[in-house]
């Protein structure tokens, strides 16, 4: 029993280095792209609002008219808001799935069943049976019955 807790306790302490390095690994990750992108974003935003104001002007205005005006592309704050929504439910999963290895990894311990006391078996007492008379044979089917 104390291997197989030496064992669960060693594979938690490896899930849980291995856990905090993902996390290392992830949050710096994280933190490079947000830095590469951020200096992109005003001068983007800039350059599609000036192509869409430039298309206005050199398109006929029957496929201006179709085109997706940039009212219905969404905000800098609800994409925002909409990717940290996402975020944190991935991250709920995430949290869900690890606390459900470490649940596997550090078992409630088993407690060996109480010993039942033994059972007594009731035994009933055969009836009495009256004994079989038998008829005495004869003479004559004695010898008869050595023959």
């Amino acid at each position: 029993m104390v291997a197989v807790k030496e064992l669960a306790d060693s594979a938690q302490a490896q899930a849980n280095t291995a856990f905090r390095a993902s996390q290392t690994a992830v949050a710096g990750s994280f933190r490079t792209v947000r830095d590469a992108i951020a200096p992109a974003v005003e001068p983007i935003s800039t350059a599609a609002e000036s192509a869409y104001e430039s298309v206005q002007n050199i398109l006929p205005k029957q496929i201006v008219d179709v085109l997706p005006s940039l009212d219905d592309v969404p905000t800098p704050q609800q994409v925002t808001t909409t990717t940290f929504d996402f975020a944190e439910k991935a991250l709920a999963s995430q949290r869900e799935l690890a606390d459900r290895i470490a649940e596997f990894l550090n078992p409630e311990p088993v407690v060996a069943p109480a010993k039942k006391a033994p059972v007594k078996k009731t035994t009933t007492k055969k009836k009495a049976t009256a004994k079989k008379t038998v008829a005495k044979k004869t003479a004559a089917k004695k010898t008869a019955a050595k023959k």
